[in-house]
């Protein structure tokens, strides 16, 4: 029986699996948790990468006679955000132009251009919505 008790003691067959089940789960849970917090600032980049676009398109057109409405900064915000390099959805995002009352630049027109993302996360056992806003003023020479 004392050598069967030594035997088991110094045994260290599956002591890998046994260790794997108590620290892989967390191990798999801290992973999913940095791909999303990952996809979460690669949207945000991408709204501030998209409204950066934005802004030389605007420019472009306002100096080739075609001065911008709210409504066609809006279409080209959502034109930018939706391709590449950024390919946000468009079913999550919201753009908003408005023309502020006071203009701080004299001799330009200022619009202010908000993006809204939702990005979902999975937080167990649901998923939620998180929604980054990016929030940028556009220029043109008026």
């Amino acid at each position: 029986m004392k050598a069967l008790l030594q035997r088991i003691r110094t045994d260290r067959t599956g002591s890998t699996a046994v260790e794997f089940a108590a620290v892989g789960p967390m191990f798999l849970l801290m992973m999913l948790c940095v791909f999303q917090f990952a996809a979460a600032i690669q949207a945000y980049n991408g709204m501030a990468g998209a409204i950066a676009d934005l802004q030389r398109v605007v420019t472009t057109q306002d100096q080739s006679g075609n001065p911008p409405t709210t409504t066609t900064i809006q279409a080209n915000a959502i034109a930018a955000a939706t391709s590449k390099p950024y390919y946000l959805k468009a079913s999550r995002l919201a753009v908003t132009v408005s023309t502020p009352s006071t203009q701080r630049i004299s001799g330009a027109k200022e619009y202010t251009v908000s993006m809204v993302y939702a990005v979902p996360v999975m937080l167990f056992p649901t998923l939620k919505t998180f929604r980054f806003t990016f929030k940028r003023a556009v220029f043109v020479k008026a």
